[in-house]
């Protein structure tokens, strides 16, 4: 709350130099008028009766009835002085502007403050937005879990197609929907568009970060304890982690994804050094795709 003023203060500032150097008068409330004179009506005058005196003169006044040239400017400066005394604390500070004339940029920031600032409370707002993007980040999310299986079920049913193409009809449809049945029971998607959880949303991440920071620094330190100074051996999902962060991906996706032998060898190999893990990627590339493999290298040829 107090950065947020200081920000507001920096910005009634900046606004008063330039209408300075611009040249234009920067009148705050009435100015030059004196809002009780507009309206007719004593300093000591209730709320009712400001109210009522504003209803009497916007029967001659308002641009409706009257259409004099400079009735509608006429009105707007007794609708302004109505506004600022009928509101209890917008009369307050404007009386004190009244008997403190002399605090000019104190009363200049109250005005510019409670006509410009946000009247919206900042954290509603934020928390409003982190509700939000967390109902839809779960529903894009789930729509993709859902895409993502119902291709892996019409994947499945080409594959049954292609196998049972002799056989009856009845025969494929009884067939089709057991494999169906099965993968639907089974399938179990990782990675990114694994199914959602709350525990994945924006909103409940906000909610546990001070848990989050504090689990991670405690967790740091135990990694910089057992192997930076006790020099301690890798564990197996420890070298998985290490791998994992050297793809750019999270060892859940890295497990899911690749297959345990492949995940073994490259254990083996120590593919959490960079120099390893792209000698590995150069060696199944050269293994898997060995026509991609000979134009990769002879681009590289000729490029050096």
């Amino acid at each position: 709350m107090a950065f947020r003023n200081q920000c507001f203060l920096a910005s009634v500032i900046l606004l008063l130099e330039v209408s300075c150097c611009f040249g234009e008068q920067d009148l705050i409330y009435c100015e030059p008028d004196n809002c009780y004179d507009i309206l007719g009506v004593q300093p000591t005058a209730t709320t009712q009766e400001i109210r009522k005196a504003y209803r009497h003169l916007s029967k001659t006044l308002h641009p409706d009835v009257n259409k004099a040239k400079g009735a509608a400017e006429t009105f707007r400066i007794i609708a302004l002085a109505n506004e600022i005394l009928s509101n209890k604390d917008e009369r307050a500070e404007y009386d004190y502007y009244l008997k403190h004339p002399e605090e000019a940029f104190y009363n200049k920031m109250r005005f510019y403050r409670r006509r410009y600032a946000p009247k919206t409370d900042a954290r509603l707002v934020v928390f409003g937005f982190i509700a939000f993007v967390s109902v839809v980040q779960y529903f894009v999310k789930e729509m993709a879990t859902e895409r993502l299986e119902q291709a892996n079920l019409n994947g499945a049913s080409m594959k049954n197609k292609k196998k049972a193409k002799k056989s009856s009809k009845e025969v494929l449809a009884k067939l089709e929907a057991e494999v169906t049945e099965e993968l639907a029971r089974n399938i179990d998607i990782e990675g990114g568009y694994k199914n959602p959880t709350f525990r994945d949303l924006l909103f409940c991440k906000v909610v546990i970060l001070p848990y989050t920071i504090a689990t991670y620094l405690m967790w740091h330190g135990d990694w910089t304890y057992r192997h930076s100074i006790k020099s301690e051996p890798y564990s197996d999902d420890e070298k998985i982690y290490l791998i994992s962060r050297q793809l750019g991906t999270s060892s859940e996706a890295l497990k899911a994804n690749i297959p345990a032998e492949e995940l073994e060898e490259m254990i083996e190999r120590e593919c959490w050094v960079r120099a390893n893990l792209d000698r590995f990627q150069e060696e199944q590339m050269m293994r898997k795709h060995p026509g991609a493999y000979k134009r990769y290298k002879r681009w590289v040829k000729k490029t050096q």
